[in-house]
């Protein structure tokens, strides 16, 4: 973790942190460096799907890629409610977002503005591809971290990917934030510009920076496309499509831009310090496993604590600790050494 990062990140805790958080938190982190596979701290963050459909249709998406295969739905103001409560009393943070886009809920800002009564760090995940009013609201409900979606520096790239979007609409909703922002003389939200970078975009890094300060932005982050085989995975065991797909969207100079692929399998932190919930209440390990392969268990049904430490949490942590060979996340290509598209 670089200097930056660890000034960000207690940037966004020195609000109204109780003590026993930050304790769960150092608890948590020394845990994970033992590699526990039963931990005596309960998670730091959640992320919290709140709905599984979406308004564009980006190829390697898992929502996209499931779009037949998945039921679509959402969660319930009172069952997201439900889950606040349960983890409010050690869990940090909460991102709301995951495999959906949540400005198609319209009263987004009442999820939020529950969450945050908890005492809650909230980061709210979009595309911004939304009208000016979803903006207002989303700022009015008070989120402390908005993380937007946005691949490249001009349309022509970012179409390239994100499948029905609008790049012009996008920006001009990351300036209008910012206009709320100082209208009302607050720091937050801070703003995130998550850029995935891929074979169209990546002439576009430089200028990304150059831009991003100037639309409000606080932090920009670029990521590799996600494009997962395996039986566990979204495209099971269709390489053909795999490798298409990688061909396609891989940067072909990550290194040169300082982009660095996620941490191999031995040292994944998800399981540890991480819970994935679905917006039917599913527990799953990772966000980028399939629902139907992996369940930890229902956190609408079971209390936090329970799930965190039972029987399947504690053999899949075991079995990821043993050399990385968990047959649900062998064929992660984020796990380098097991797996390597080819491009």
């Amino acid at each position: 973790m670089t200097i930056s990062e660890i000034k960000y990140r207690l940037y966004l805790l020195s609000g109204n942190i109780k003590a026993v958080k930050y304790v769960n938190l150092i608890l948590n982190q020394i845990e994970y460096a033992f590699k526990k596979n039963k931990l005596i701290s309960l998670p730091r963050s959640l992320n919290l799907e709140l709905n599984n459909y979406c308004n564009l249709t980006c190829p390697s998406c898992p929502t996209n890629v499931n779009s037949s295969k998945r039921k679509k739905g959402q969660m319930g103001l009172s069952d997201a409610r439900t889950i606040f409560n349960k983890i409010k009393e050690k869990v940090i943070s909460v991102a709301l977002g995951g495999n959906g886009e949540i400005t198609l809920l319209r009263n987004i800002d009442h999820y939020i503005v529950s969450a945050k009564n908890t005492g809650l760090v909230i980061a709210a995940e979009s595309n911004f591809n939304c009208d000016k009013k979803m903006i207002k609201k989303l700022f009015t409900s008070g989120p402390d971290i908005v993380n937007v979606s946005l691949d490249g520096a001009t349309s022509k790239t970012y179409e390239k990917y994100r499948k029905g979007g609008n790049f012009d609409k996008v920006v001009n909703n990351m300036i209008y934030l910012s206009q709320l922002k100082k209208k009302n003389k607050t720091n937050k939200p801070v703003v995130q510009w998550q850029m995935i970078v891929n074979k169209y975009n990546e002439g576009e890094i430089d200028k990304v920076k150059q831009m991003y300060k100037s639309l409000g932005v606080n932090k920009l982050r670029l990521s590799l496309p996600f494009i997962p085989g395996g039986d566990h995975y979204f495209f099971q065991d269709n390489f053909e499509i795999v490798n298409r797909l990688s061909k396609e969207f891989f940067p072909k100079n990550k290194e040169k831009y300082g982009i660095r692929s996620e941490t191999s399998l031995l040292t994944c932190y998800q399981p540890y310090s991480e819970l994935q919930v679905l917006y039917n209440g599913t527990v799953i390990p990772c966000c980028r496993l399939r629902e139907k392969n992996i369940i930890m268990g229902n956190l609408l049904k079971s209390p936090l604590e329970e799930i965190w430490n039972n029987s399947e949490f504690v053999f899949f942590r075991k079995q990821l600790k043993s050399q990385g060979k968990d047959k649900s996340c062998i064929k992660c290509y984020h796990n380098m050494e097991n797996y390597t598209p080819s491009l």
